[in-house]
């Protein structure tokens, strides 16, 4: 997912060519669902401790990199 994020600055962007982001980050990475779910759910989680640790207000954040249902989200690693 580092990878793929380069391309554009560091983020991956919910396209709308799948269901959902998870769906697109499979069939760009050709790889198992779980193995992408459990990666952002990581992701997520450290991203969250560290804003938390830096006084940041991740929450809003948060829910704007990773709500599923929004057409062009985006999601920085």
């Amino acid at each position: 997912m580092l990878l793929l994020s380069l391309k554009d600055e560091g983020k991956l962007y919910f396209e709308g060519v799948e269901d959902n982001f998870v769906s697109e980050i499979v069939l760009a990475l050709d790889e198992d669902a779980e193995n992408v779910k459990l990666t952002l759910a990581f992701l997520q989680r450290q991203y969250v401790q560290g804003s938390a640790e830096n006084g940041k207000n991740s929450l809003r954040l948060d829910r704007k990199c990773c709500n599923e249902t929004q057409m062009k989200q985006t999601a920085t690693i």
